[in-house]
C-alpha cells in the first residue's frame, strides 16, 4: 500500500479546515479481490469532525465507522470512491474536516488495509 498526504487541497466546506490534508492511499488487490476495508488511525478525532472523499476536487460525504481515533470503511474496486480506473487497483482520498474553532490534533496518522474478497 502506498500512502500520500496532500495539504494543497480545495477549501473544505462550511468554513472548516482539514488539519491532516487529504490522506490518499493506493493498493493493488490480489487476484479475485474486489474490495478492501481500510482502517486509518488519527492522532485524535475532534468532536464534530466530518469525513469526506475528495473526488474531482469536490468533497463527497461517505459512510464510515469511528472507534476511538480510528476510522474504518470499505472501498469497492472501480466503485464510487475509487479514483483509479484500473481494475485491481484502488486509489482513495479521505479528508477529515473540523470547524475552525476545533483543535486539529498533534501529529500524523496510520493507514492500514484489511483485504477482503
Amino acid at each position: 500500500m502506498q500512502v500520500v498526504i496532500t495539504t494543497n487541497i480545495p477549501t473544505p466546506p462550511n468554513n472548516s479546515t482539514a488539519p491532516h490534508g487529504a490522506i490518499t492511499f493506493s493498493v493493488n488487490l490480489v487476484q479475485g479481490q474486489t474490495s478492501i476495508t481500510v482502517n486509518i488511525t488519527l492522532p485524535s478525532i475532534p468532536q464534530g469532525a466530518q469525513f469526506y472523499k475528495l473526488i474531482n476536487n469536490q468533497y463527497v460525504p461517505f459512510t464510515l465507522q469511528i472507534n476511538g481515533n480510528t476510522i474504518s470503511f470499505t472501498v469497492l474496486d472501480n466503485g464510487q470512491f475509487d479514483i483509479n480506473p484500473a481494475t485491481g487497483v484502488i486509489t482513495d482520498p479521505v479528508v477529515m474536516v473540523v470547524s475552525q474553532q476545533q483543535p486539529s490534533g498533534d501529529g500524523g496518522c496510520h493507514v492500514g488495509a484489511v483485504h477482503a474478497l
